[in-house]
Parts: structure tokens; C-alpha cells; sequence
């Protein structure tokens, strides 16, 4: 017989229940109780939308964290500059277009030493324990060096010296963490390693950072830290031999009073390789695991960064192999393909479940304005003379790939099993890359990401994680009634369906049996969860005139089950408004000014406690007026389209086109939110705001036909208050009495008289200084 129990006190924060219990629940004066508990690894502990750049200009207080880490990756293009191999394509012809200069080499040499000499000196006071570089620290030990054509020449003259020019610089730059006994570990990318093809102890990474290296290195590291390469071999006797070949590695160490061991694992693992991988980690059980892979995630095509999946060849399989299989991992760190992605994986593992952070933080790609690199050269005209030979080397917005001078710095709170993770540039004194993804040729030409892929915060399943009381926290079992009875002979299975349960929530049951001759069993009470309910999220909107404001109601429903949350209105990367639902419903207004034709918008349903997160999707369609036509005889006030514009009557007109700037059609123009755009052809009065050009404008008297910005004309600029209330910059069109103030170069004028078109400064002029 199956015995139905229910819960008389759920939720996610914590709970003192109060409930009185007949005596038969009772075992005189103790009642026995069943304490549940659930770890929810909630990913809402920071802004998944733009509002999280917000907070991105700082990282945590020292204070609040009890360790840092800081990861990189990819240096590639950095050291590659750095040798004077950026523009050069190894044909074996010295051609101008191969030349980098001197200065040019020195800024990228910059952007990696600032980097690596940012971590030592922020070690103490930012608490960085541990810095880890995941692979292609170098651009062009790709192909091989060496290799050659059927005649004996070389198929790349040249490349075999920019090889080891660009190891050289990187280990130098390297060699600033290690001078400062900051405890770091390397990996081979496939620009390190030949795609996979240049490994063991005698390639050109393990003799450049070799593992002799990090051996000697780590005994200047904190007392219990240990570096082993991933060939060292236990002797009989029990001596160890050291390894030689680091393209695998692992380092021991502890931070905030924890034991950590990060497994590092160069590009193209073997199985051999992955296998070593698992033994170390399950060696080492009860440490903190981080997995080092130069190839694991794809980047996420979501704004927020989230939901990547497994890059090839090398994700898929390190998760399976030995991800999954270890309960200690909770950290993967990855590099590789350009872009962000971050997943927080929940549950996994076949025996023992537990929780894993990966996260892909490569810049390589993300590019920075010239402009912004240089900006003391450019000249007027937008070029830039780097060594002043008087031949310019770049424009001022020719895009440069200095995106892996940025680094990230992962604030761990023990107590809290928390990771605070802030994305830094100290090349460009800037927090947060997303501004910077953008492709010189063109072929990305806006950011992919929202700024909540680069400040965030996560949980992090640490071994002092302590599950909270969540959901089903403290249940007091209470039988409520029978679900069902079944007759079964000796060693056969009972059945019985329990209908009607709610979605997420906590149940509990006995089984109770019975034999022929009154043998009486009970078994030990079973938990379970029930899952969380599926919502049908249905869009619907009226098509609109072009100029009014569209209505969206989104109606979220699940049966029974109450529905409560959030919904998002999205076109495309473009948020289109947010709201809390009533009743399982909700209306949000588009913009005023929303283009004419179709417009599909996708509502996302945040979800609730009991149900999961859904979407649905529905068409808006904005209606230009009708088209105009030669033959009708139009009235002033009517509208028509034309050439996919809209139109508005000024006067009466027949066969008359749209378009002339003074006849009989004013073109009507807007901006989304509303904003009047001036068109030549429309009647503006006295007092008619427009926008033009970015600036604000106000008609003086009746115009048309002239454009805003003639310092003597109908329009006079409307310039914006500054944040700090002080006055508005001087604008030569606007107009100025007595009394007015401004601001111009940075100091305060005030009017003396009527004024328009006089800048402030000349000492008999209209204007004051103040300040």
C-alpha cells in the first residue's frame, strides 16, 4: 500500500513552521521529522541584460573576496606584433606591405608586458593566487617552420625565425610572473603546438617553457605548491622521476583556505591524454579540480553569453572523460575560438553529482580604433604618421587586434561559494570587451554580446559548499491518504498511479505491505520532486497606421498552475520593452515611430517557481497610408505613401508627385521613440522641435526648406543640459538674451545682451566670463 504525505512548510529562504500534530503522529513526545534539502546553483545572482555594465567599471573590494585568479588567453596577435610578423605573409619577397615598424612592434609588445606586469603588481592586493594562460600564446608555429618544397626550398622563408622571435617575447613577458612568484601555469594552443602535430619534450613549447622551468619556478612558490608534468613517472623504489614534456601539466596549490589542483591539457588531447587527465583529478579527490583546455567551447550566440556548447575537436570529449567523471571539478577555463561563452551545468556526473562552471574568454578577435591607440597622431585628416617618416601607416579608424590585452580576474567568496568575474584591459584602462567585437573587414560590424557576458557573478560548487534548505527545505511528513493498493505475488512488482500532482513540488511516500498469513512491512520514506510545469506562451498584436504605437499582449498560461514572472519583448538583439505579468498576462506599447512593414518579435516568459521558462513569437505589422495615385483629387490633411515614405497634404492638389520641396506634399519623418526628424518639404511653425543631423532644433518662425544648422537661419540648436546641471555648450544658431549663461571651452559665459552667432571670448563682445 502506497501512503501519500504531504508538506506543510516550503521555500527558499530559511523557516520556523509551526503546526500541531494529533497524537497519532506523535511518539509521545517527540515527532519525527524528514529534513530534505536542495542546492538550487541558482544562476540569478547578477543582470543577464545591458544594465549589468552598469556596475562593470570597478572590480570587487579586496575585502569582500578571500581569493582571486586571474585567466588569459590567446596572445597570439599581441607577441606576433611584438616580433614584426603581422603584416608579413612568408612568400620569401621583401615587400613594403611586410614592414612593421618600430613603433608599431613596441605597442604590442606593450599591450602583452602591461598585462603580465598588471598581475604581479596587483598579486598581493587583489589576492591573485594563481594565473593561468590557456593556449596560443604565440601566432605562427601553426604550419611548420621548417617545411618544404619538392625542390629543398622553404615554403615559408622566414617564418622558422618568427617562430622563435615571438616564443622568446612571450616567455619574456611570462617571465614577469615568474620573477614575481606568482604562481602561474601554461598550455599550447594550436598555434603553439601545429595543430596538435608538435608535442613532446623536445618541442619547441616544452623547451621555451619547458617543464625544468616550472620545477624550479615552483620552488620559490608558496610553501605546499607543487608543478608536475604530465610524464613524470613513480619509480619502484618510490622516487619520482620529473617529466620533461609540459604540453600537459598539472599544478597543486591553496588559496582561502582551500586545496586547489588545476590539470592543464594542450590542444589536439588523445585519449592517452584525457585518461591522464581523469587520474589526476581522481588522485587528487579531495582538492578543488580546475581543467585547463586551450579547446573546450564554442562562444555563445545568446547576448548574455550563456548556453555555449562543446568546441572540436577536444570539448565534447574532455566532458565526457573527465569533467563528468570527477565530482572535485568545478572550474573549466578555455580559450581558442573567438568570442564569450559561459555555462553552468548542474547535476552531472553517473555516481556522484555535482556542479561545474566553463567559461570561454577569448579576445583575440575584438578589435581596437587606431584612433584610440594613437591618439596624439591623428591629424587632421584621420591618419596617423606612427614614426613620423611622413607617410601615414593607418587611419584613425582602421580596427587593430588588440582585444587579448584584456584579462580576466575571477574574485572567489569562500563562505558564499560565490566567483565575482570582471574583464579588464590594463593596456586601455578599460573594463568590459564587449564594445571592442567588432571585425575590421567588416564582416561583424556590431557587438554580439549585451556587457552581462563580462561582469557577473556565479556560484561555484566548492567543496565548502553547504546545501541551502531550498523548495522542499524542512518537510514534516503527514500522512494525508492512500494513493492505491496492489495485489502482487512473491517477488513480483507492485503498481499505482498518483494523479493530480502539482508541478515542482516535493511529495513523499510509503510503501506498507502486507502477506497471507499477516506478515506487515514498511519501508524507509522515498522523496521526490515532480517537475516543473510547461507554459504555453501565446503573442498577439493588431496590425497599426504607421505613427501609432503598437500593442503586444502576451498571455502565459499552465492549466491550473498560477502563473507569475516576467516577460521580454525582443526584435532580434533589440530589447522592445519588460514587464511583470497579472493574471498570466500583459501588454507592452511599441515604439511610436517603429519602421512601416513587418516586424517579428519574440516574447521570452522568465518562468516562476513552478514553471519553466518559455516563448512565443508573433508578426507586428506597421501600415504605410495608401499609395498616392495621379488621379484623385487630394485634400489638405490626407496622407498617402510614396516611395515608401509618408506623406501629408498641405494644401488641396491633384497629379501633383510628393517629393518637391515646396509643393504640395510635406514628407513626414520620425525617429522610433516619436521624435520629429526634419525633412525639407514639411511646414515647421514657431516653436516646432525636430531633430537633424543628432542635434535638437527649434523653429524661430515659419519655415520650410531650410535645413537646421545655418547660424542665421529659422533653426536655433537646442544643446542638451550636461549631467552636472551646469550650462548648456553655445551653439552659433541659437539665440541668447541678457542673462543666458553657457559653456564654451570648458569655462562659463554669460549673455549681456541679445546675441546670436558671436562666440563667447572676445573681450567687447555679448558675453561675460563667469568661470
Amino acid at each position: 500500500m502506497g501512503r501519500a504525505h504531504q508538506f506543510p512548510r516550503r521555500g527558499r529562504a530559511q523557516h520556523r513552521a509551526h503546526r500541531t500534530l494529533d497524537a497519532q503522529y506523535r511518539d509521545g513526545n517527540t515527532v519525527h521529522v524528514l529534513v530534505t534539502g536542495e542546492d538550487p546553483f541558482a544562476d540569478d545572482l547578477s543582470p543577464r541584460d545591458s544594465s549589468a555594465q552598469n556596475d562593470k567599471d570597478r572590480f570587487e573590494d579586496p575585502n569582500s573576496y578571500d581569493f582571486s585568479i586571474a585567466h588569459f588567453t590567446d596572445t597570439q596577435y599581441l607577441t606576433e606584433g611584438a616580433a614584426g610578423g603581422t603584416y608579413n605573409d612568408w612568400d620569401g619577397k621583401d615587400e613594403p606591405s611586410d614592414v612593421e615598424t618600430a613603433e608599431e612592434q613596441a605597442i604590442w609588445a606593450a599591450a602583452y608586458r602591461n598585462e603580465m606586469q598588471w598581475i604581479a603588481d596587483n598579486a598581493a592586493g587583489r589576492k591573485i593566487a594563481y594565473a593561468a594562460h590557456t593556449g596560443d600564446i604565440i601566432e605562427n608555429d601553426y604550419y611548420d617552420p621548417l617545411a618544404k618544397n619538392p625542390d629543398g626550398s622553404l615554403q615559408r622563408p622566414g617564418l622558422n625565425a618568427e617562430v622563435d622571435k615571438e616564443l622568446a617575447l612571450a616567455s619574456s613577458y611570462q617571465e614577469i610572473l615568474d620573477k614575481n612568484g606568482v604562481v602561474n601555469q601554461v598550455i599550447a594552443g594550436n598555434h603553439d603546438n601545429q595543430l596538435g602535430a608538435e608535442t613532446g619534450p623536445d618541442s619547441r613549447f616544452s623547451k621555451m617553457f619547458s617543464a625544468d622551468r616550472y620545477h624550479q619556478l615552483a620552488t620559490s612558490w608558496p610553501a605546499g605548491t607543487e608543478y608536475h608534468a604530465w610524464d613524470e613517472r613513480t619509480n619502484a623504489d618510490g622516487s619520482v622521476t620529473p617529466g620533461k614534456d609540459n604540453q600537459n601539466n598539472y599544478v597543486l596549490y591553496s588559496a582561502g583556505g582551500l586545496d586547489f589542483v588545476a590539470v592543464g591539457l594542450s590542444y589536439g588531447v588523445t585519449p592517452e591524454e584525457a585518461k591522464w587527465a581523469d587520474s589526476i583529478f581522481k588522485r587528487y579527490k579531495d582538492r578543488n579540480g580546475i581543467l585547463l583546455s586551450h579547446d573546450y567551447l564554442k562562444p555563445s550566440a545568446n547576448p548574455d553569453g550563456r548556453d555555449a556548447g562543446f568546441s572540436a575537436p577536444d570539448g565534447s570529449p574532455l566532458y565526457k572523460q573527465v569533467v563528468e567523471n570527477n565530482p572535485n571539478v568545478f572550474l573549466v577555463l578555455a580559450g581558442h575560438e573567438h568570442g564569450v561563452g559561459t555555462n553552468l551545468k548542474t547535476k552531472i556526473g553517473v555516481t556522484v553529482a555535482h556542479d561545474v562552471v566553463e567559461l570561454l574568454a577569448d579576445y583575440q578577435f575584438y578589435t581596437v580604433p587606431a584612433g584610440e591607440l594613437w591618439p596624439k597622431l591623428v591629424d587632421a585628416q584621420g591618419n596617423i604618421d606612427v614614426n613620423g617618416d611622413g607617410t601615414p601607416d593607418h587611419k584613425s579608424t582602421d580596427r587593430l587586434q588588440f582585444g587579448a590585452s584584456f584579462l580576466r580576474l575571477l574574485q572567489f567568496d569562500v563562505d558564499r561559494a560565490e566567483m565575482h568575474i570582471d574583464t579588464y584591459s590594463p593596456f586601455l584602462g578599460n573594463f568590459g570587451a564587449t564594445e571592442y567585437d567588432v571585425r575590421q573587414d567588416g564582416s561583424q560590424s556590431k557587438p554580439r554580446y549585451n556587457g552581462s557576458e563580462d561582469n557577473l557573478t556565479l556560484p561555484v560548487d566548492l567543496t565548502t559548499r553547504k546545501t541551502s534548505f531550498s523548495t522542499d527545505s524542512l518537510a514534516a511528513y503527514v500522512p494525508t491518504g492512500v494513493i492505491g493498493t496492489d495485489s502482487v505475488t512473491a517477488n513480483g512488482t507492485a503498481t499505482v498511479t498518483w494523479s493530480g500532482l502539482a508541478p515542482a513540488t516535493s511529495y513523499a511516500w510509503i510503501v506498507s505491505a502486507k502477506s497471507a498469513d499477516d506478515g506487515t512491512a514498511v519501508a524507509q520514506p522515498a522523496v521526490f520532486r515532480t517537475p516543473m510545469g510547461q507554459p504555453t506562451v501565446s503573442v498577439t498584436s493588431a496590425p497599426v497606421d504607421w505613427g501609432t504605437a503598437a500593442k503586444v499582449t502576451v498571455k502565459v498560461a499552465a492549466g491550473a498552475v498560477p502563473v507569475s514572472g516576467t516577460v521580454e519583448l525582443r526584435e532580434g538583439t533589440t530589447v522592445r520593452g519588460s514587464t511583470t505579468l497579472s493574471g498570466g498576462s500583459a501588454t507592452l506599447s511599441l515604439p511610436v515611430g517603429l519602421a512601416a512593414g513587418s516586424h517579428t518579435l519574440t516574447a521570452s516568459y522568465s518562468g516562476s517557481d513552478l514553471l519553466e521558462a518559455g516563448q512565443g513569437s508573433v508578426t507586428v505589422t506597421v501600415n504605410l497610408p495608401p499609395a498616392w495615385s495621379s488621379a484623385p483629387l487630394y485634400k489638405a490633411g490626407v496622407k498617402v505613401s510614396y516611395n515608401g515614405k509618408p506623406y501629408l497634404a498641405a494644401w488641396a492638389s491633384k497629379n501633383q508627385k510628393p517629393g518637391d520641396p515646396t509643393g504640395a506634399w510635406q514628407e513626414l519623418a520620425m525617429t522610433e521613440d516619436g521624435a520629429t526628424l526634419w525633412t525639407a518639404s514639411r511646414i515647421f511653425n514657431n516653436g516646432d522641435i525636430v531633430r537633424y543631423k543628432d542635434k535638437t532644433f527649434r523653429a524661430q518662425w515659419y519655415t520650410r526648406n531650410q535645413a537646421p544648422g545655418d547660424p542665421n537661419g529659422p533653426w536655433e540648436e537646442q544643446a542638451p543640459t550636461p549631467p552636472d546641471n551646469s550650462p548648456a555648450a553655445w551653439t552659433p544658431s541659437t539665440v541668447y538674451n541678457s542673462g543666458d549663461r553657457v559653456t564654451y571651452q570648458g569655462h562659463v559665459y554669460e549673455a549681456k545682451w541679445y546675441t546670436r552667432n558671436q562666440a563667447p571670448g572676445a573681450p567687447n563682445g555679448p558675453w561675460k566670463p563667469i568661470r
